[in-house]
């Protein structure tokens, strides 16, 4: 046995594996014999193969095997690293010259990813794939990735950006869940007497906070709650949050005021003219009950 440099290492029968950068094996007795010389292409430097012939493997990092063998008619395995796909992976070789040239391509295993991104108002999005830009997608974008580990970012205007990082083993889909921001809108009322209850934004109630609510951009119409003591509703339609905050001013007009806001004059007024009452004094000519204060009535 001849190797072209790097560590060799052997096991006794009935298998023998060697590993060396370039490696010479010579086979059976001495009679006529040549050299297959099988070259790879594909593989990245240092990404160790294998070749086998019967029970003998030889694993090396180099770009090719020698194996010196006896004419004759050959089985070849390949087996290739993780991640790759060696073609072919098993040859047919005849030995019936002194130099015998085969050669085998490597190809990474590629799986489909599917990202499914939906962004209201069909804004495009960026894809960034392990720290690098690949494109705008409007919808849905498909990769052909490599086996293992890949790192996957999704940005679009005003969305949180998304991040994930996954082991491809197989075709993969991912549905992408955008978290879009949310703006301030704040309500104030005109006269200040109305108390916000609560926001209806498009039919679905809204969290509110000391006049403070939270939308994301979009076109909404809003049903604002209000009570000075009995509720009443403004709706405001198409009101658009793009990007900012937003200050509504609701301005009630016209509305009735709950019923004991409008006794309470006529109670005032009742009890002005009983309290008075218990000053009037009677008359001295017709005996009839009379306001001090005014004090004369007109006789007939």
């Amino acid at each position: 046995m001849r190797t072209g440099g790097g560590e060799s290492i052997f096991s006794m029968p009935p298998g023998i594996t060697f590993n060396a950068q370039v490696t010479s094996i010579t086979l059976g007795p001495t009679c006529e014999r040549g050299r297959l010389t099988l070259v790879e292409y594909g593989l990245p430097g240092g990404d160790a193969w294998s070749v086998s012939v019967g029970n003998m493997t030889c694993t090396t990092t180099s770009d090719m095997v020698r194996l010196n063998l006896p004419y004759g008619n050959y089985s070849v395995q390949v087996t290739a690293p993780g991640g790759f796909r060696a073609s072919p992976e098993d040859l047919n070789v005849d030995i019936n010259a002194p130099e015998v040239l085969a050669s085998v391509n490597f190809s990474r295993i590629l799986y489909t990813l599917t990202l499914k991104v939906d962004v209201q108002g069909g804004y495009a999005w960026l894809l960034t794939v392990n720290g690098e830009s690949v494109r705008e997608y409007s919808s849905e974008a498909e990769l052909e990735e490599p086996q293992g580990q890949i790192n996957v970012s999704v940005s679009a205007p005003g969305y949180h950006t998304y991040s994930i990082s996954l082991t491809l083993s197989s075709n993969t889909t991912i549905d992408i869940p955008l978290i879009p921001y949310e703006y301030p809108v704040w309500i104030t009322t005109v006269p200040a007497r109305w108390h916000l209850i609560g926001v209806y934004a498009s039919g679905s109630p809204v969290p509110v906070s000391n006049g403070t609510l939270y939308l994301a951009n979009g076109s909404y119409n809003l049903e604002i709650v209000l009570s000075d003591g009995h509720a009443t509703r403004e709706v405001w339609e198409n009101i658009t949050v793009a990007g900012s905050p937003l200050v509504l001013t609701v301005r009630v007009q016209g509305r009735s005021l709950d019923p004991l806001y409008a006794i309470i004059p006529a109670i005032v007024l009742a009890s002005i003219l009983a309290f008075d009452r218990l000053f009037m004094v009677p008359c001295r000519k017709c005996g009839l009950l009379m306001h001090p204060l005014i004090g004369r009535h007109r006789h007939r």
